[in-house]
């Protein structure tokens, strides 16, 4: 994504042309709000800029290479469905308060890292099928019921922000996550949040969590530490086997010089060991 002669493109409804430009200089221009379907298809985008109430036509980006995406806080961006299906894009930044529209909008994208603020919702099968490295999410309060966000997305390393309160109802139904942070800030995870999910490293849930939701981890394929006994009741009772949930304890390592989590039966072990007649 080294090439200087990247486009630079700037939507905005209140601009009567959308702005295409190489650095310093308008390349081409066309009708306020690109009426054109597949309008920048292939395009090779240095930067993209949505901005007011824009709207987009279907697959409008499809297959294009975005280096740097931005949608602008409190405006209603209207995506349609499929924009940027099967896009390839470095960085996309949802900033607080957006609000998004258009069902399927990232469909299948492969995204380097997306960060996604303190919105209200985002549409049906938006990130469905997308190859995500790294994902950072901050507050969502509501999910679609019917067609998932995630639903089969590839995410490496999925981090929770340190603001989040609640993990919401369906938001990585289906999902298949590397890895995820949940901070302590976090105190419930609401039904079907991981539903059908599969999450390759053990969660290492904070004791903060008290309310875990009905199926919220029903189908789920993976393993879960605890810290407190009640909390592996309560996500039996959402939908894991007692043979994926450990409850495990919070030791100083002397080596690492941090806390870790170990399994009561191993520290068990080790004070047997301290303790054990020569």
């Amino acid at each position: 994504m080294s090439n200087p002669d990247y486009l630079t493109v700037t939507i905005s409804s209140k601009q009567e042309n959308a702005k295409v430009s190489y650095p310093n200089r308008t390349f081409f221009s066309r009708p306020k709000n690109i009426p054109i379907e597949k309008g920048f298809m292939d395009a090779n985008i240095g930067e993209l800029i949505l901005e007011n109430n824009t709207e987009l036509p279907n697959q409008c980006f499809r297959n294009s290479k975005i280096n740097q995406f931005t949608i602008s806080r409190e405006f209603k961006i209207n995506l349609q469905e499929a924009s940027f299906t099967e896009s390839k894009i470095n960085n996309l930044l949802i900033n607080n308060n957006a609000n998004l529209l258009g069902r399927g909008c990232f469909y299948g994208s492969s995204i380097e890292s997306l960060v996604i603020g303190n919105i209200n919702t985002l549409p049906n099968l938006c990130f469905s099928y997308a190859k995500i490295k790294q994902l950072e999410i901050g507050n969502i309060p509501n999910f679609p019921d019917k067609y998932a966000v995630f639903f089969e997305a590839q995410i490496e390393e999925l981090i929770i922000q340190e603001n989040v309160n609640v993990l919401s109802k369906n938001q990585f139904f289906g999902a298949k996550i590397g890895n995820i942070s949940i901070p302590k800030t976090v105190t419930e995870i609401k039904s079907l949040c991981f539903f059908c999910a599969e999450i390759e490293k053990t969660i290492e849930l904070p004791e903060t969590i008290e309310k875990v939701g009905e199926f919220a981890f029903s189908n789920f394929k993976g393993s879960v530490n605890v810290l407190k006994p009640k909390q592996k009741d309560l996500l039996i009772k959402a939908g894991l086997n007692e043979n994926q949930v450990k409850v495990v304890s919070r030791v100083f390592d002397t080596v690492t010089g941090h806390k870790q989590n170990k399994e009561f039966e191993e520290i068990k072990k080790d004070i047997d060991n301290i303790f054990k007649p020569k």
